[in-house]
């Protein structure tokens, strides 16, 4: 039986080093922030989605530059992110 994902897009331009649920979220939200070696720190929101093609993609609701070079490690308690770059 082939195996399928539940969710998958490309989030980042780099791999990504660090993914977790933002960890205060209410009823209506599923928000997920990703960390990347594009020296990115992201946040997506799972229940509102951007159109690609035939598939329904998570938005992006913030995206910003975080590090000179890329994050390698990240972490967020009550809406507050710290992170490591190279």
């Amino acid at each position: 039986e082939e195996e399928t994902s539940l969710i998958s897009w490309r989030a980042h331009a780099g791999w990504i080093g660090e993914i977790q649920f933002l960890s205060q979220q209410n009823e209506e939200s599923n928000l997920l922030l990703t960390a990347s070696n594009d020296k990115m720190i992201a946040l997506w929101d799972l229940n509102l989605s951007a159109s690609s093609g035939k598939r329904m993609l998570p938005k992006q609701v913030v995206s910003m530059a975080a590090h000179d070079g890329g994050i390698f490690s990240m972490h967020e308690v009550g809406g507050v992110i710290a992170s490591a770059g190279k």
